[in-house]
């Protein structure tokens, strides 16, 4: 059987209910980043001029400049900058895509999401105990087995989770490491 490689492509939904494809997000990171069109094309393999349409629609549609442009000197070719609009863009995809990309290449990412994952893999519980110090906390969970499990995760996960004393989880066990969920 053919091994599947996820590669999830990220759209952005501005504010309009416009939204921005992965060619044109990806093509405003690279020209953030080379202050150049035609390098950004070339890194994506496009055309000079494909490239400038795409950012052209997208002015269009926005009714506002992306990019910034300044003309080039006695050798030529002009920079090329994000306005603060483009961005603002260029900001919000580089995070969700990082954040989605990052999600998915991860080992458990399918188990975590509910998918081949074996109830032998998940034992519930109340938490007994929580310590936490500005980086990690000691979740403390009590079984009906008897078993005490000890999880070291996040302080922030532990925020994003709402633990509290008292809360009925799951510890979720993969070979490596002990997750908690609710």
């Amino acid at each position: 059987m053919r091994k599947f490689i996820s590669e999830p492509r990220v759209w952005i939904k501005l504010s309009n209910d416009l939204m921005v494809d992965p060619q044109t997000l990806e093509l405003m990171s690279l020209i953030n980043e080379n202050q150049s069109i035609s390098r950004a094309a070339e890194t994506m393999s496009i055309s000079f001029r494909h490239a400038w349409n795409l950012i052209d629609r997208l002015e269009k549609q926005l009714r506002m400049k992306v990019l910034l442009r300044s003309r080039g000197g006695k050798g030529g070719g002009g920079l090329v900058t994000l306005s603060k609009e483009g961005s603002e863009i260029v900001k919000e995809y580089q995070r969700i895509s990082k954040g989605v990309k990052g999600m998915v290449k991860e080992e458990g990412f399918w188990e975590a999401i509910g998918l081949k994952i074996s109830a032998r893999n998940r034992i519930a519980g109340k938490v007994t105990k929580i310590k936490k110090d500005p980086v990690a906390a000691h979740v403390e969970i009590e079984s009906s087995t008897p078993v005490r499990i000890v999880s070291v995760i996040t302080s922030d996960a532990v925020d994003e989770l709402g633990l509290k004393v008292g809360d009925n989880v799951k510890a979720i066990i993969k070979s490596t490491e002990v997750l908690i969920a609710k």
